[in-house]
C-alpha cells in the first residue's frame, strides 16, 4: 500500500511542525500544512492529500468544525480533529460533521498512529461499500432497462432473479417465476440434459456463450434462443448460481436447427467453451 499523504491544518506553528515530525517518524509523507480553515480548502483540491488532521479552533472566518465539513461533503476526505477542547458541547457540534476520530492534546505517537490507520481503514472501507452500492444500483438499472431475458439462478436450478425482458421472452411475470425450477418453468423435457452440463461447466468457472436451444413460454410455445450464461461469485470469490442471457432467434429456419436428443443427445453439449 502506498504510503498516506497527509494535510494539517492547524493555525500554530509550533505545533504543526511536532506534528509534522511526528508523523514523518511514523512513516507518514505530509501533502503540506495550512495556517488557516480557506488555505486548507485550497491546499486539499491541490494537493489531494489520503487524509486531513484539522485543529477544531482556527482563526479566521473558518473553525475546524467548518473545514470539516466541506472536506467531507465537497471533497470527500476522512478528517481526524486534532484538539485540545474536548468538552462536551464542542465534542456535540464537531459530531455533525462526521469526523474519523480525535486526537486530544498533548498527544503521543501511539495515540496520532491509532487514529490515523483507524480513519484511514474506516474511509476505504465505506468507500468501497459506497462503490459497491452504486454498481448494484447500475446493474439494477441496466437488468430492468435490458431487452434481454436476465435470469439469475442458483447451481440447484431456482430461480432468484428475472427482469421484464425474461417477462416478455418467457411469458412469466417475476412473481410467477421467482423461487420457481429454471428446468420446470421452461425447458422442453427432452432438453433437460442441457442444465447439468451447463451445471458442470459453471462450476468450473467458464461462460457459455452463444448457446442455442429452445425454451417453453408460459402459453406453450416453443421459442428458439441463444443464451449467455456466466457464473455468479460471492463476495469470497465462490461460484455460488449463474445469470443467463437470452435472445430470441428467429423463424421457422430456427424451428428446423433444433438440436438432437435422445441418442444424440452428446452434440447438445454447450459450445464456446471461454475461460
Amino acid at each position: 500500500m502506498a504510503t498516506a499523504k497527509i494535510l494539517i491544518v492547524e493555525d500554530e506553528i509550533l505545533v504543526a511542525r511536532e506534528l509534522e515530525a511526528r508523523l514523518r517518524s511514523l512513516g507518514y509523507a505530509i501533502a503540506g500544512v495550512a495556517l488557516s480553515g480557506e488555505e486548507a480548502l485550497r491546499a486539499a483540491s491541490e494537493l489531494q492529500p489520503d487524509i486531513v488532521l484539522v485543529d477544531i479552533v482556527l482563526k479566521g472566518p473558518m473553525d475546524g468544525i467548518a473545514v470539516a465539513d466541506e472536506m467531507r461533503t465537497r471533497l470527500d476526505l476522512p478528517v481526524v480533529y486534532v484538539t485540545a477542547y474536548a468538552d462536551e458541547s464542542t465534542v456535540r457540534r464537531a459530531k455533525v460533521t462526521q469526523p474519523y476520530g480525535y486526537i486530544v492534546k498533548p498527544f503521543s505517537d501511539s495515540e496520532v498512529y491509532a487514529a490515523v490507520e483507524i480513519a484511514l481503514y474506516k474511509h476505504q472501507i465505506e468507500r468501497k461499500l459506497r462503490e459497491a452500492q452504486e454498481a448494484g444500483l447500475l446493474l439494477a438499472a441496466i437488468m430492468e432497462s435490458s431487452p434481454d431475458a436476465i435470469v439469475g439462478w442458483t447451481l440447484a436450478g431456482t430461480v432468484f432473479s428475472w427482469n421484464p425482458g425474461a417477462e416478455n421472452l418467457y411469458g412469466y411475470s417475476a412473481t410467477e417465476a421467482l423461487g420457481q425450477c429454471m428446468a420446470t418453468l421452461m425447458v422442453p423435457p427432452d432438453r433437460h440434459n442441457e442444465i447439468p452440463q451447463i451445471v458442470e461447466r459453471i462450476e468450473q468457472g467458464e461462460r457459455v456463450e452463444g448457446y442455442e436451444t429452445v425454451r417453453v413460454r408460459k402459453d406453450g410455445t416453443v421459442v428458439a434462443v441463444s443464451l449467455t450464461v456466466s457464473p455468479i461469485r460471492n463476495s469470497a470469490g465462490e461460484i455460488v448460481g449463474a445469470a443467463t442471457v437470452g435472445r430470441r432467434i428467429g423463424g421457422a429456419k430456427r424451428e428446423k436447427e433444433r438440436l438432437p436428443v435422445g441418442n444424440e443427445a452428446r452434440a447438445a453439449e454447450p459450445s464456446g467453451r471461454s475461460r
